[in-house]
Protein backbone atom coordinates (compact mmCIF):
# COMPACT_ATOMS: atom_id res chain seq x y z
CA UNK A 1 0.00 0.00 0.00
CA UNK A 2 1.71 2.95 -1.38
CA UNK A 3 1.05 6.89 -1.01
CA UNK A 4 -0.63 7.96 -4.08
CA UNK A 5 2.07 9.30 -6.80
CA UNK A 6 1.88 13.14 -6.53
CA UNK A 7 2.56 12.40 -2.23
CA UNK A 8 5.58 10.18 -3.47
CA UNK A 9 8.61 11.85 -3.00
CA UNK A 10 12.27 10.52 -4.64
CA UNK A 11 15.22 9.79 -1.86
CA UNK A 12 17.05 12.96 -3.47
CA UNK A 13 14.04 15.00 -2.40
CA UNK A 14 13.60 13.29 1.04
CA UNK A 15 17.08 14.26 2.07
CA UNK A 16 16.97 18.15 0.84
CA UNK A 17 13.64 18.72 2.02
CA UNK A 18 14.63 17.32 5.58
CA UNK A 19 17.35 19.09 7.86
CA UNK A 20 17.22 16.68 10.77
CA UNK A 21 18.06 13.94 7.68
CA UNK A 22 20.53 15.67 5.53
CA UNK A 23 22.75 16.25 9.32
CA UNK A 24 22.39 12.43 10.16
CA UNK A 25 22.98 11.55 6.27
CA UNK A 26 26.56 13.93 5.79
CA UNK A 27 27.10 12.38 9.42
CA UNK A 28 27.56 9.06 8.07
CA UNK A 29 29.18 10.05 4.61
CA UNK A 30 31.70 11.82 6.88
CA UNK A 31 32.31 8.80 9.05
CA UNK A 32 32.63 6.82 6.20
CA UNK A 33 35.64 8.91 4.60
CA UNK A 34 37.42 9.25 7.71
CA UNK A 35 37.34 5.90 8.87
CA UNK A 36 38.01 4.74 5.23
CA UNK A 37 41.96 6.79 5.51
CA UNK A 38 42.02 5.58 8.60
CA UNK A 39 41.15 1.67 7.71
CA UNK A 40 43.65 2.85 4.90
CA UNK A 41 46.69 4.32 6.13
CA UNK A 42 46.73 3.68 9.94
CA UNK A 43 45.22 0.23 10.66
CA UNK A 44 47.77 -2.33 11.27
CA UNK A 45 45.59 -4.71 9.19
CA UNK A 46 43.69 -2.49 6.61
CA UNK A 47 41.82 -5.83 5.08
CA UNK A 48 40.18 -6.19 7.97
CA UNK A 49 39.17 -2.63 9.34
CA UNK A 50 37.78 -2.52 5.78
CA UNK A 51 35.49 -5.07 6.10
CA UNK A 52 34.66 -4.00 9.13
CA UNK A 53 33.87 -0.77 8.27
CA UNK A 54 31.26 -1.95 5.45
CA UNK A 55 29.85 -4.01 7.79
CA UNK A 56 29.04 -0.89 9.86
CA UNK A 57 28.30 1.06 6.73
CA UNK A 58 25.17 -1.13 6.49
CA UNK A 59 23.50 1.22 9.10
CA UNK A 60 23.48 4.19 6.74
CA UNK A 61 21.63 1.71 4.16
CA UNK A 62 18.84 0.73 6.56
CA UNK A 63 18.93 4.76 7.40
CA UNK A 64 17.96 5.47 4.16
CA UNK A 65 15.61 2.73 3.39
CA UNK A 66 13.87 2.92 6.50
CA UNK A 67 12.92 6.74 6.42
CA UNK A 68 11.91 6.41 2.50
CA UNK A 69 9.22 3.30 3.79
CA UNK A 70 8.18 5.24 6.37
CA UNK A 71 7.64 8.57 4.87
CA UNK A 72 6.16 6.74 1.20
CA UNK A 73 4.58 3.77 2.11
CA UNK A 74 1.43 3.72 4.12
CA UNK A 75 1.86 0.43 6.26
CA UNK A 76 5.50 1.95 6.92
CA UNK A 77 5.25 1.86 10.10
CA UNK A 78 3.82 -1.51 10.81
CA UNK A 79 6.26 -3.22 8.46
CA UNK A 80 9.31 -1.99 10.22
CA UNK A 81 7.73 -2.70 13.58
CA UNK A 82 6.99 -6.30 12.50
CA UNK A 83 10.50 -6.61 10.96
CA UNK A 84 12.69 -5.47 14.34
CA UNK A 85 10.66 -7.36 16.14
CA UNK A 86 11.23 -11.03 14.24
CA UNK A 87 15.19 -10.01 14.20
CA UNK A 88 15.11 -8.75 17.77
CA UNK A 89 13.23 -12.27 18.60
CA UNK A 90 15.74 -14.43 16.68
CA UNK A 91 18.98 -13.04 18.04
CA UNK A 92 17.12 -13.19 21.69
CA UNK A 93 16.72 -16.70 21.42
CA UNK A 94 19.88 -17.03 19.24
CA UNK A 95 21.51 -15.73 22.53
CA UNK A 96 20.07 -17.86 24.61
CA UNK A 97 21.02 -21.04 22.77
CA UNK A 98 24.57 -20.18 22.29
CA UNK A 99 24.97 -19.41 26.12
CA UNK A 100 23.76 -22.61 26.70
CA UNK A 101 25.66 -24.91 24.54
CA UNK A 102 28.40 -22.58 25.86
CA UNK A 103 27.97 -23.20 29.52
CA UNK A 104 27.55 -27.41 28.15
CA UNK A 105 30.92 -26.96 26.43
CA UNK A 106 32.39 -25.71 29.94
CA UNK A 107 33.56 -28.88 30.58
CA UNK A 108 35.77 -29.82 27.88
CA UNK A 109 37.72 -26.48 28.52
CA UNK A 110 38.87 -24.19 32.19
CA UNK A 111 37.16 -21.71 32.58
CA UNK A 112 36.08 -21.28 29.32
CA UNK A 113 39.23 -19.67 28.25
CA UNK A 114 41.78 -21.43 25.38
CA UNK A 115 44.08 -19.97 22.95
CA UNK A 116 41.16 -19.02 20.56
CA UNK A 117 39.85 -16.74 23.19
CA UNK A 118 40.52 -12.62 23.16
CA UNK A 119 41.75 -11.68 26.47
CA UNK A 120 38.89 -9.24 26.16
CA UNK A 121 36.48 -12.78 25.96
CA UNK A 122 37.93 -14.55 28.70
CA UNK A 123 35.41 -14.89 31.11
CA UNK A 124 33.20 -17.48 33.52
CA UNK A 125 30.07 -17.79 31.75
CA UNK A 126 30.18 -17.46 27.36
CA UNK A 127 29.28 -14.22 25.63
CA UNK A 128 26.66 -14.32 22.72
CA UNK A 129 27.17 -13.46 19.52
CA UNK A 130 23.65 -13.55 18.07
CA UNK A 131 24.03 -13.01 14.07
CA UNK A 132 26.85 -10.89 15.00
CA UNK A 133 30.56 -11.42 15.00
CA UNK A 134 30.92 -10.38 18.38
CA UNK A 135 29.18 -10.05 21.54
CA UNK A 136 30.14 -6.13 21.38
CA UNK A 137 28.41 -5.90 18.04
CA UNK A 138 25.22 -7.82 19.87
CA UNK A 139 24.95 -5.54 22.63
CA UNK A 140 25.17 -2.11 20.51
CA UNK A 141 22.05 -3.30 17.97
CA UNK A 142 20.02 -5.08 20.48
CA UNK A 143 20.37 -1.42 22.77
CA UNK A 144 19.18 0.12 19.73
CA UNK A 145 16.39 -1.70 19.05
CA UNK A 146 15.36 -2.11 22.79
CA UNK A 147 15.09 2.03 22.46
CA UNK A 148 12.98 1.65 19.54
CA UNK A 149 10.70 -1.25 21.17
CA UNK A 150 9.68 1.57 23.68
CA UNK A 151 8.61 3.21 21.16
CA UNK A 152 6.36 0.59 19.57
CA UNK A 153 2.59 -0.22 19.84
CA UNK A 154 1.95 -3.71 21.11
CA UNK A 155 0.15 -5.49 23.89
CA UNK A 156 1.66 -4.01 27.66
CA UNK A 157 2.33 -7.29 28.81
CA UNK A 158 4.09 -8.64 25.48
CA UNK A 159 5.90 -5.27 25.51
CA UNK A 160 6.98 -6.30 28.77
CA UNK A 161 8.46 -9.85 28.16
CA UNK A 162 10.36 -8.68 24.72
CA UNK A 163 12.13 -5.58 27.40
CA UNK A 164 13.25 -8.21 29.93
CA UNK A 165 14.04 -10.61 27.50
CA UNK A 166 15.98 -7.41 25.74
CA UNK A 167 17.75 -6.18 29.21
CA UNK A 168 19.04 -10.35 30.32
CA UNK A 169 20.80 -10.53 26.65
CA UNK A 170 22.42 -7.02 27.28
CA UNK A 171 23.67 -8.55 30.51
CA UNK A 172 24.73 -11.21 28.82
CA UNK A 173 26.81 -9.44 26.09
CA UNK A 174 28.70 -8.98 28.69
CA UNK A 175 29.34 -5.07 26.78
CA UNK A 176 30.36 -2.39 29.73
CA UNK A 177 30.03 0.03 27.01
CA UNK A 178 26.58 -0.58 26.28
CA UNK A 179 26.29 -0.97 30.38
CA UNK A 180 27.34 2.55 30.75
CA UNK A 181 25.48 3.70 28.11
CA UNK A 182 21.85 2.64 28.20
CA UNK A 183 22.31 3.61 32.07
CA UNK A 184 22.98 7.27 31.03
CA UNK A 185 20.78 7.56 28.11
CA UNK A 186 18.26 5.96 30.87
CA UNK A 187 18.57 8.72 33.31
CA UNK A 188 18.41 11.65 30.47
CA UNK A 189 15.34 10.06 28.72
CA UNK A 190 13.35 9.50 31.94
CA UNK A 191 15.06 12.63 34.08
CA UNK A 192 11.80 14.24 34.25
CA UNK A 193 10.20 11.36 35.64
CA UNK A 194 13.09 10.15 38.17
CA UNK A 195 10.51 11.52 41.31
CA UNK A 196 7.89 8.43 40.23
CA UNK A 197 10.55 6.20 38.91
CA UNK A 198 11.75 6.34 43.02
CA UNK A 199 8.36 5.44 44.05
CA UNK A 200 7.69 2.58 41.93
CA UNK A 201 10.77 1.46 42.65
CA UNK A 202 10.15 1.74 46.44
CA UNK A 203 6.86 -0.15 45.80
CA UNK A 204 8.03 -2.55 43.90
CA UNK A 205 11.14 -3.41 46.65
CA UNK A 206 8.03 -3.82 49.09
CA UNK A 207 6.68 -6.53 47.01
CA UNK A 208 9.89 -8.32 46.70
CA UNK A 209 10.27 -8.68 50.02
CA UNK A 210 8.15 -11.36 49.96
CA UNK A 211 9.96 -13.09 47.04
CA UNK A 212 13.51 -12.66 48.97
CA UNK A 213 15.26 -15.84 47.56
CA UNK A 214 14.44 -15.25 44.74
CA UNK A 215 15.49 -11.38 44.63
CA UNK A 216 19.24 -12.36 46.20
CA UNK A 217 19.29 -15.21 43.49
CA UNK A 218 18.54 -12.68 40.78
CA UNK A 219 20.94 -10.37 42.38
CA UNK A 220 23.69 -13.11 42.62
CA UNK A 221 23.78 -14.00 39.02
CA UNK A 222 23.40 -10.35 37.98
CA UNK A 223 26.41 -9.58 40.16
CA UNK A 224 28.34 -12.74 38.86
CA UNK A 225 28.32 -11.50 35.53
CA UNK A 226 28.72 -7.75 35.65
CA UNK A 227 31.25 -7.87 38.70
CA UNK A 228 33.60 -9.67 36.97
CA UNK A 229 33.05 -7.11 33.52
CA UNK A 230 33.39 -4.37 35.60
CA UNK A 231 36.84 -5.29 37.39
Amino acid sequence: KTLDKDKRVSVAKLFFNHIHLRVIFFSFVLFFLISLYSSLFISFFPTFSIVNLFQYSKICIFFVSTSYLLINTKEGKNHLENTILAVLLFNILLAYFQVFTGILSLSNSVLNISSSVGLEDQSFLPRPAGLFLYANQLGFFVSIWYGILLQINQKKYLKSLLMGAVLSVLFLSQSRAVWISLLISSLIIFKSQLGNLFSKLRDLGNTLITHKRLVLLTVALLLFIVLPRLL
